[in-house]
């Protein structure tokens, strides 16, 4: 008897561990969300966790607590509580409804209240068998239940009936006597607890779990269990007496549970839109199909009068460029402030029509809406898209006896480049001014040239600077300067002046100096650092002035 629970035992733990271990890799394998066969043509937008979505198979696991309720019959059996562990797979008709089958273990230890039973005697020579524990096997079938309660929540429920399969403990109590040779024989001394044949039962059992949901196909939770069913066992009395009775088994416990979700619905959608799909086969080198954002037409007005007859129409289109087959779009209208939702459609089509039965405003108001795309994979998987979001507004009409204003149109610019020359500095003629500074030094009126701080052929230099050079011209859309593409950059450090009209009205918008480095660095400067690093450019060879002539000294 004990072999057989043994291997029984055995056998169940390796069917659960086999399952946990090989059924979560198979699920990821299958997932077209994570896997490609190439994976350079898959783009990986994020995927949804939705607890709404019941995947077609769930395969469940329970492990926890079982204590058995006494409700005022005889516990011959001195069973309290134990352990419970079990293993659920259901199949999902629709996102709600589904059956499933599950195959459990539990175990109820013999309390040691035992010690206490009214047949055996009370003195030193009794002693107690063993206490091991009520062992039960159980297969059940029923219908299963799935509720979501938000994104990330589900309640689940089970009601299954079926098999149950009891082995129950052998109680009883010995005395050690001594007899003629010395030998120690025992006998027993208290009515005997035995299992009878009749190990099989009828029963049922029940779960409600609320699950969390981790990602798209695992979740964790806490579930309440409760089971029912019957057990016969056999009593032998210290007078030979055999009798079997029937003993009632209502447990009662709590577990956790981890599920597995395989092969989502293709009638799931996170809108229960009813829009179905049916698994294709992928073909060996195609890549998997995933999501993509729609694409907003910019064309579309986003200024509604109210009070008007045009109702709001909002236009896009997909950014898939394969696989767009299957796909919907799904629209959600919000206010600003507060982003308080105020309207969420399914559809199909690439525009929305402002619905009749949400109404107009009828005061100045601001809305946003976001449009993101699903669809179901070849695998059954649900896709969905990063949303695109756009804005819109209704506004007062203008009184008619003033002109209705118009929506500011786009200024355009135009950008001028000019390249600044250096500043030359040119002496004058030198032989003329060295002429003019000996005859002045013969005269007596010039001592030496060198008592001034500069020399008359340096003050007499001329300054010339060529006119700046054009050297781009072109039209831009904003007034902000970026040195052009087309243009190069100088082989050394060089000034440019820069000027941004409006082509509306020719209003200087900018016009500045710029410092530009080989490296394509620049830097605004202001006109004296300009004309200084010009003149600095364009400095030619200083003047040297003429050899001092001796002065006479007249003799008296």
């Amino acid at each position: 008897m004990y072999l057989r629970i043994a291997l029984l035992r055995a056998l169940f733990w390796i069917v659960a561990t086999t399952a946990l271990s090989t059924l979560p890799r198979q699920a990821v394998a299958q997932d077209s969300l994570t896997y490609s066969i190439d994976s350079s043509l898959t783009l990986m937008p994020s995927t949804v966790i939705d607890a709404a979505i019941a995947g077609k198979w769930r395969l469940s696991t329970f492990a926890g607590y079982q204590r058995l309720y006494e409700k005022g019959f005889l516990n011959e059996l001195y069973v309290k509580h134990g352990l419970h562990a079990s293993l659920a797979t259901d199949y999902f008709f629709n996102e709600h409804l589904g059956v499933g089958a599950l195959v459990g273990y539990q175990s109820l230890r013999v309390d040691g209240s035992y010690n206490q039973d009214p047949s055996i005697p009370v003195n030193s020579f009794a002693r107690v068998l063993p206490l091991t524990a009520l062992h039960t096997f159980m297969l059940t079938v029923g219908p299963a239940l799935s509720v979501s309660l938000s994104k990330r929540l589900s309640l689940n429920a089970n009601l299954r009936g079926g098999l149950f399969y009891h082995s129950v403990p052998v109680l009883s109590a010995y005395s050690l006597r001594y007899t003629e040779g010395d030998l120690l024989n025992g006998k027993l001394v208290a009515t005997t607890t035995m299992p009878t044949s009749q190990r099989a039962q009828l029963g049922a059992n029940g779960t409600v779990s609320l699950n969390y949901q981790f990602t798209s196909q695992f979740s964790l939770g806490l579930a309440a269990s409760a089971s029912f069913s019957s057990v016969r066992y056999a009593r032998l009395n210290i007078a030979g007496d055999f009798s079997q009775k029937t003993l009632e088994l209502p447990t009662y416990g709590a577990q956790i549970t981890a599920s597995f979700r395989l092969s989502p619905s293709s009638s799931a959608s996170p809108s229960s839109a009813g829009v179905s799909s049916q698994p294709k086969v992928v073909e060996a080198g195609q890549p998997v199909p995933v999501c993509y954002p729609p694409l907003l037409d910019p064309a579309q007005s986003n200024l509604f009068k109210i009070g008007g007859i045009e109702r709001p129409v909002f236009k896009w289109r997909s950014s898939a460029p394969i696989y767009t087959e299957g796909e919907q779009y799904t629209i959600q209208i919000y206010t600003l402030p507060g982003n308080k939702k105020v309207y969420e459609k399914v559809l199909k089509e690439q525009q929305f029509v402002w619905p009749s039965q949400l109404p107009l405003p009828d005061t100045a108001s601001f809305f946003f809406y976001t449009v993101y795309t699903s669809r179901i994979s070849e695998y059954g998987h649900l896709c969905r898209s990063e949303p695109a979001a756009g804005t819109f507004s209704f506004y007062k009409g203008q009184p008619t006896n003033q002109p209705l204003m118009t929506r500011p149109s786009f200024r355009t610019y135009a950008i001028k480049l000019y390249e600044l020359p250096p500043i030359t500095v040119a002496p004058p003629d030198l032989q003329r001014v060295n002429l003019l500074l000996r005859t002045l030094q013969k005269v007596g009126l010039l001592i030496s040239p060198r008592t001034s701080s500069a020399s008359p052929a340096d003050s007499a230099q001329l300054v010339t600077q060529l006119p700046p050079k054009l050297i781009y011209e072109a039209p831009v859309e904003q007034s902000l300067f970026v040195w052009p593409a087309g243009v190069p950059l100088p082989a050394r450090a060089t000034a440019y002046e820069y000027t941004i009209n409006a082509l509306d009205n020719q209003e200087v918008v900018q016009r500045n100096y710029l410092m530009v480095e080989p490296e394509g660095c620049y830097t605004i400067i202001n006109e004296d650092t300009k004309n200084t690093f010009l003149r600095y450019r364009g400095a030619s060879a200083a003047v040297v002035p003429p050899d001092a002539l001796p002065v006479k000294k007249e003799e008296r």
